[in-house]
C-alpha cells in the first residue's frame, strides 16, 4: 500500500475534518457492500474473478478509444461494442493473420501476465479464474489471442450494469444531500 506523503495527509484531513464525512462514508460502505452481494449473488462469480472482468472490459474500451473515436458513448453503443469485440475475436481465431496484423494484434492483447500484474494476485490464480470465466462464457481466452471478453457479458452489461448505474445515483445523491459531494468537489486533486 502506498503511504501518504505529508501533503496528502493535510489535504485528506481538510476534507476528512468536516462534519458530514460520516454520512458519505457510510453511503460509500453501503455502496460497496450492496456491490459485493451482487457480485456474488447475481454474477455467481467471486470478485477477485469480477475485477479479471473489469479489467477486460476497460482493455476494451481503452482499444476501441484508440482505434476510433475519442468520442464517449451511451449505454446501446456500448452494447454494440461488446458485439463487435466478441465479433471481431472469433473472427481473428479462425483468420490466418499476416505477420504484420499479427504483430500489431500480440502488442494490443490483455495478458494473464498483466492482470496478474494489475491485480497484485499470482499468476497462476488469473490463469485459474480465467479458465473458469471462460467456461462461463463471460471471457474469451487464447494464447495468441490473450483475454477478451465473451458472448456471456452481455447478459451481465444488460442486466449488472443499469442496476450498479442506479445504486451509484442514490450514493451520489446521498452525498449531494449530506454536503459530502460539494466537500469532495473542491478538493483540489492536482495536488495528490
Amino acid at each position: 500500500m502506498k503511504k501518504l506523503t505529508d501533503r496528502e495527509k493535510f489535504l485528506a484531513d481538510a476534507k476528512l475534518g468536516e462534519k458530514h464525512f460520516s454520512d458519505g462514508m457510510y453511503a460509500f460502505s453501503m455502496f460497496m457492500v450492496e456491490y459485493f452481494s451482487r457480485v456474488q449473488s447475481n454474477l455467481k462469480i467471486d470478485y477477485e474473478s469480477f475485477m479479471i472482468v473489469q479489467i477486460t472490459i476497460t482493455h476494451v474500451i481503452y482499444q476501441s478509444k484508440k482505434k476510433t473515436d475519442k468520442n464517449a458513448k451511451n449505454y446501446l453503443e456500448m452494447e454494440s461494442l461488446w458485439e463487435e469485440a466478441i465479433t471481431k475475436y472469433a473472427y481473428r481465431n479462425v483468420l490466418e493473420e499476416s505477420e504484420k496484423s499479427s504483430n500489431k494484434m500480440k502488442s494490443n492483447k490483455l495478458t494473464i501476465s498483466s492482470i496478474s500484474l494489475i491485480l497484485n494476485l499470482p499468476k497462476e490464480t488469473v490463469r485459474r479464474k480465467i479458465i473458469n470465466l471462460t467456461k462461463k462464457k463471460i471471457l474469451n481466452y487464447d494464447n495468441k489471442l490473450g483475454v477478451n471478453i465473451g458472448e456471456g457479458y452481455k447478459k451481465i452489461f444488460s442486466n449488472f450494469v443499469p442496476t450498479t448505474i442506479l445504486k451509484l445515483t442514490k450514493m451520489i445523491k446521498n452525498f449531494e444531500k449530506s454536503g459530502a459531494l460539494k466537500a469532495l468537489l473542491n478538493l483540489n486533486t492536482q495536488d495528490l
